[in-house]
């Protein structure tokens, strides 16, 4: 006969989201929560079970019957009603780690466990299993992964703990829980195929318990803000002071402050377009614009070398609508923004792709000398990677239409125009660069020349 397994908890004053049996698989729910150590499995009894066969096929020694027959209060162990339902608490019962990998890691990043132990730095392919700390530093970024699929990834100045990860043989259920501390992060869970597994991320005012979605979970604790952005699917919520509860659906936000007695419900920002995203970013800094900034909001901007932002290498926030990041390496890069509201709530994302191909030219004009014929040395000097090719044009108007010189596929790295008459004129230098299969165009801004007649 099929088992009836399921997780519950047992109440305490904080907030919670947790996904009920019934709800499909990108819904969560809201109720009260309880400390991570007091999270119990149900058990539905089925025919001629006994306390102690329980013990011997699921429990981690006899010595839980006495828990388990207080918590239920049972006389007789040996006497239990088929169909009544056991909770067990979960820490009783056998289990076996489930493995977080390491999948991508950027900057300083470091874990311990909870006894305190020094902390050591991350690299990829480390397994990290229930009772780790993870923290990353100012600019630093990590993404685990679970077997199923599911995806954790912190950016810069975050604290998680890993609280439960483990499958538990009652029920055949995986159990994994995590405590976000400080900092943000975000979430990628596979959908649940078991209504006993259980999927949960904690702040100190707030949990989510999710069987297959994607959200973000922040908290700060500087404000006392905690936040859930939920980015698919639909979050039912209620508070523990009161009866009052609202759906949150994707596109929206809630914002708990006051130790989570206070809520607001919030539309996430729309995605922000980018002014010319596709160009190929070649300056000293690479810059992203936003099209259009709203005077009362701030933007995250963040980089990663995938589209997924699994493997992210740099983040930066600007309140004038412009991300600058020095020192990227040359590459095909993403680049991922969003806006960010006067409550620290953050919207919906833009990613796009972008050519990182620095490079730089220099050019000048050099006057005739004194004696000989009236030659004007015009000088540029292009550096970066790969094989440059020039075109200088010389011109009597500023939109170089009517040339006077106009020539193509120099590779040296001047030209010298003889007998200018009095006058003036204009003059560009372009280049195209080529790294391996790849071209890009730069163009100097037109430059304006006057010769004086002679006196």
């Amino acid at each position: 006969m099929k088992q009836a397994i399921t997780m519950i908890e047992a109440r305490s004053p904080l907030v919670r989201f947790v996904a009920g049996a019934m709800i499909a698989s990108c819904t969560v729910t809201m109720a009260a929560a309880a400390p991570a150590g007091d999270a119990v499995t149900a058990y539905v009894v089925q025919p001629r079970d006994t306390l102690y066969d329980l013990a011997r096929r699921y429990m981690l020694s006899l010595a839980g019957i006495a828990e388990v027959r207080k918590v239920n209060r049972i006389t007789n162990p040996r006497q239990l009603k088929p169909g009544s339902t056991l909770a067990i608490p979960t820490a009783l019962l056998r289990s076996e780690p489930l493995l977080a990998k390491v999948e991508a890691v950027s900057g300083a990043v470091s874990v311990q466990d909870q006894t305190g132990t020094t902390p050591r730095p991350l690299v990829i392919g480390t397994s990290l299993k229930e009772g780790a700390i993870v923290r990353t530093a100012g600019n630093a970024f990590l993404t685990l992964r679970f077997a199923d699929g599911s995806r954790i990834s912190l950016p810069s100045n975050t604290v998680v703990r890993i609280d439960a990860a483990r499958h538990i043989a009652l029920g055949n259920a995986d159990d994994r829980r995590f405590g976000v501390e400080a900092g943000r992060s975000a979430f990628e869970v596979t959908p649940a195929t078991r209504t006993s597994d259980r999927f949960e991320v904690r702040t100190p005012m707030a949990v989510a318990a999710v069987r297959g979605t994607e959200f973000r979970v922040g908290y700060r604790p500087d404000s006392g803000t905690s936040t859930l952005e939920v980015l698919d699917g639909r979050v039912a919520e209620s508070g523990t002071t009161s009866a009052e509860s609202a759906a949150v659906d994707a596109g929206m936000a809630a914002l708990r402050t006051d130790a989570g007695t206070s809520r607001r419900l919030l539309p996430l920002q729309p995605a922000p377009d980018l002014d010319d995203p596709g160009k190929t970013q070649s300056e000293v800094a690479t810059l992203f614009r936003i099209a259009a900034p709203l005077p009362a909001n701030s933007y995250h901007f963040q980089l990663a070398r995938d589209a997924g932002f699994v493997d992210s290498f740099a983040e930066t926030t600007a309140t004038d609508g412009t991300g600058q990041f020095a020192d990227v390496p040359n590459g095909t890069f993403f680049v991922r923004a969003t806006a960010i509201d006067a409550n620290g709530i953050e919207g919906r994302p833009v990613v796009y792709s972008f050519d990182r191909q620095r490079s730089s030219l220099d050019a000048s004009v050099s006057p005739p000398p004194s004696k000989g014929p009236k030659q004007f040395a015009f000088k540029w000097d292009g550096s970066g990677e790969g094989r440059f090719v020039y075109r200088f044009v010389l011109a009597r108007d500023a939109a170089l239409a009517d040339t006077i010189v106009d020539q193509a596929g120099l590779t040296g790295n001047a030209i010298t125009v003889t007998d200018l008459a009095p006058g003036t004129y204009y003059w560009q230098v372009s280049f195209v660069q080529s790294v391996g299969s790849k071209t890009f165009r730069r163009s100097l801004k037109v430059n304006e020349l006057r010769i004086a007649a002679p006196h």
